[in-house]
């Protein structure tokens, strides 16, 4: 490798009015390094990759690529010099194919300028090919899963092949381990192409089995880099917490004997046959590959997507013919996977988000009791530390992970009898998850009932009472958790 960096930045700072995002950041690549970027939620991460791709404009500081200084006025002129990014929150234009989001701004063209779609599709065929993602490309996006378009995003971002700089924002967030590994091997492919891969990842198992160097960052400062065979993962957790973590999964609630969901029978096009229960105090976990029919039951349960035949029994009382609304009030509260799409209203106040289900609370038939919303509003701040100036601040400004930590706020305020996560700690640092991991024993304790969908087997190991696995739409397997073993649930969802 040359010792000239292929990207170096210096004294980087930038502020947004009077909070400081970044206040003096460096960071150092070489080429055919796969070098983890770590730091909890705020850090300054998704801020720093911003100015390296020109969405924003630093108010300090130096960017170097291949040691020419660099100034990015947009992210075409960072991408002309080599750098793309797979961002965390997607980004795929929904009426179009897969093959024209990947190429989008870069499709072959015929004579007079009309686009020549053949040759677009068999670009986007060859690419999904070398990257053995078995998506078709004339599938329109917006029918695809969730994980689907996560693996499209990231061939969009790989179809440029000027790009020697490659930034990963919580790439694996929303796939599979089957799709994880593919991932892995590709990055492995480019990093001994030459290329400098960023890693952005709150899940420090992939860092240490995918990374070669890494860097830290804390509340928008440099900490510290090296290289990962000279670190170990709690060493690491302290640099990027500031202190040491007690445990990692906060689990202290005690299941009963009480049944307050039944689900019998549940059958749809994309499910069939799928009966279990969740007793009070209990927190059961759900695990299964991506288009195993996981976040497809919990739909139904709540009432988004109907069912052929089956049935959903509550507390005693069946519900037929549901929607969300009186799931809601029957005591049901659904954290969705998707937090930007179906979690969120992007463009509201963090208030208005996390009080939308409970307006009732507030108000009479004409008034709401302002007061006593915004009471509760900071009630919930509160609770889950979301990092916000005020409750006035629109959500879309905030991390990723302080947009997820307003979703359960949100649902809590609520007070369900019956809580469903499906991926609650997605792009959530290991501090904030512990947070996350002790609300819910906590509201196990009370004799809430909790289902969680999980991806990350140590999470869904480390919180369950019981794991019922899922594989083509079926129910295959219940295992406790002290039977469980991450190789046991990977074979068996296989």
């Amino acid at each position: 490798m040359s010792n000239i960096p292929i990207l170096s930045v210096r004294s980087v700072k930038k502020s947004f009015g009077e909070v400081n995002a970044l206040k003096n950041i460096n960071f150092t690549l070489h080429a055919g390094e796969v070098h983890a970027l770590c730091g909890g939620n705020g850090a300054g991460k998704s801020t720093f990759l911003s100015i390296v791709m020109g969405f924003l404009q630093p108010d300090e500081g130096r960017i170097c690529v291949n040691g020419e200084e660099k100034t990015f006025a947009n992210a075409k002129e960072a991408l002309d010099a080599g750098i793309t990014i797979v961002q965390q929150e997607l980004s795929m234009i929904p009426n179009l194919t897969v093959a024209e989001n990947i190429y989008l701004g870069q499709e072959p063209r015929k004579k007079f300028g009309f686009v020549d779609f053949a040759k677009l599709n068999q670009r986007a065929q060859e690419l999904m090919d070398e990257l053995e993602f078995d998506i078709p490309v004339d599938a329109i996006v917006n029918h695809l899963s969730v994980a689907e378009q996560q693996l499209v995003e990231i061939a969009k971002a790989l179809s440029h092949s000027n790009a020697n700089i490659v930034f990963l924002d919580e790439p694996t967030s929303a796939i599979g381990e089957e799709d994880s590994k593919k991932l892995f091997k590709v990055i492995k492919s480019l990093s001994n192409k030459g290329k400098g891969i960023v890693y952005v990842s709150h899940r420090l198992s992939e860092i240490f089995e995918i990374a070669s160097n890494y860097t830290v960052f804390r509340d928008g400062t440099y900490i510290g880099e090296g290289l990962i065979r000279d670190i170990n993962r709690e060493q690491l957790i302290e640099q990027i917490i500031g202190g040491q973590i007690d445990q990692e999964f906060a689990k202290f609630n005690q299941p009963t004997e009480s049944v307050s969901l039944e689900v019998k029978g549940l059958t749809s096009k994309k499910f069939n046959n799928i009966s279990f229960n969740v007793h009070r105090g209990e927190i059961l976990g759900i695990y299964g590959l991506v288009g195993s029919g996981r976040s497809e039951v919990l739909n139904a349960i709540f009432g988004i997507d109907s069912f052929d035949c089956g049935s959903i029994v509550l507390n005693g009382s069946e519900l037929k013919n549901h929607k969300p609304r009186d799931s809601i009030k029957s005591g049901i509260a659904y954290v969705t996977e998707d937090r930007k799409s179906s979690g969120l209203v992007l463009t509201s106040s963090v208030g208005a988000n996390i009080s939308i289900s409970s307006l009732n609370k507030f108000s009479n038939s004409f008034f709401i009791n302002k007061q006593m919303e915004g009471e509760n509003i900071e009630a919930m701040i509160d609770v889950f530390k979301v990092k916000t100036p005020n409750k006035e601040q629109i959500v879309q400004n905030l991390s990723g992970g302080n947009q997820q930590k307003v979703v359960l706020g949100r649902w809590s305020l609520t007070c369900p009898e019956l809580l469903m996560l499906d991926e609650p700690t997605r792009g959530i640092d290991v501090g904030a998850k512990k947070e996350i991991y002790k609300y819910m024993s906590e509201q196990a304790l009370e004799g809430k009932s909790i289902i969680m969908v999980s991806s990350e087997l140590p999470e869904i190991i480390g919180m369950s009472d019981r794991i019922i696995i899922f594989k083509n739409g079926e129910l295959v397997k219940e295992v406790l958790q002290s039977d469980a073993t991450q190789q046991l649930l990977l074979s068996l969802a296989s």
